[in-house]
C-alpha cells in the first residue's frame, strides 16, 4: 500500500504548470497514462519451499499388567501383547521388562498373638527386601493396640530390619488404623509404583476398635 501511494503522488505533481528557477512559469502538456499495477506476489511464494519429513523408528510403550485383584503380573513375554493403532495391528520390534522402582509400605503386626510367628515374619520381610532395587524406598508401620510409624520412608532397608529385631509381641490388633496410617504415608512417596505389604495373623479385635472411638 505504501508503494502504490507514492506512485500516485508523483503522477499528480508531474501534471500542470510549474515555475523554473528564473521565475518564468513554464507550461507543459501532460498526458496521464495509468500505470500498470504491479502483480501482487505473496511473500510466502518468494520463500524457498521447505519439505518436512517426519520419520519414526521406535515408539516406546510402557505397560503395567495387573490381575482382577490389582496384583502385578510377571513372567509375560512379547507373545503376550498386541498393539493396535486405529484398529491396525502394529509390529512389536523389541520387548523388554523394566523393573521400575517402587515405594513400599510394610505394615507389621506385633500384637500378642504374633508371639510364635514373629521370627518367621521378620525373616519374610528380610527376604522380601533382598530383591529391592537401589531406587526403591520403604517405610515401616508397627501396630498392636495402635499403629506407629517407626521407620519413615527410606532407601536404607537395614534400618527397617534393625527395627524389626527389636520388636516383641504384646497387645491387641488395631489393623484398620494401621492400614489407614500406611496409606496416608504412601501418598508422600516419590515413586509411581506403590504397594503395601501387610504381615498379620488376624483381624481387628473389639478392644482395638474401641480405641478408635
Amino acid at each position: 500500500m505504501r508503494l502504490s501511494c507514492l506512485l500516485f503522488l508523483v503522477a499528480t505533481f508531474s501534471v500542470g504548470a510549474f515555475a523554473g528557477d528564473d521565475g518564468v512559469v513554464l507550461s507543459a502538456d501532460a498526458q496521464i497514462v495509468p500505470r500498470v499495477r504491479p502483480i501482487s506476489v505473496s511473500a510466502n511464494a518468494l520463500l524457498p519451499r521447505a519439505d518436512i519429513r517426519s520419520d519414526t523408528n521406535i515408539v516406546l510403550v510402557p505397560v503395567t499388567v495387573t490381575d482382577t485383584l490389582n496384583r502385578f503380573v510377571s513372567g509375560l513375554n512379547q507373545a503376550s501383547f498386541e498393539i493396535y493403532e486405529d484398529k491396525t495391528m502394529q509390529k512389536i520390534v523389541s520387548f523388554g521388562c523394566d523393573d521400575a522402582p517402587i515405594s513400599l509400605g510394610i505394615v507389621f503386626d506385633t500384637s500378642g498373638s504374633m508371639g510364635p510367628k514373629l521370627e518367621r515374619s521378620r525373616m519374610a520381610v528380610a527376604e522380601f527386601l533382598k530383591s529391592a532395587n537401589p531406587q526403591d524406598e520403604a517405610f515401616l508401620v508397627e501396630f498392636a493396640d495402635r499403629p506407629v510409624l517407626t521407620v519413615p520412608l527410606t532407601s536404607n532397608f537395614s534400618e527397617i530390619q534393625s527395627r524389626l529385631l527389636a520388636t516383641y509381641p504384646k497387645g491387641r490388633t488395631a489393623l484398620l488404623d494401621s492400614v489407614s496410617l500406611a496409606l496416608n504415608t504412601l501418598k508422600k512417596a516419590r515413586n509411581a509404583r506403590k504397594a503395601l505389604l501387610l504381615i498379620t495373623d488376624g483381624e481387628t479385635t473389639e478392644a482395638a476398635l474401641q480405641s478408635r472411638k
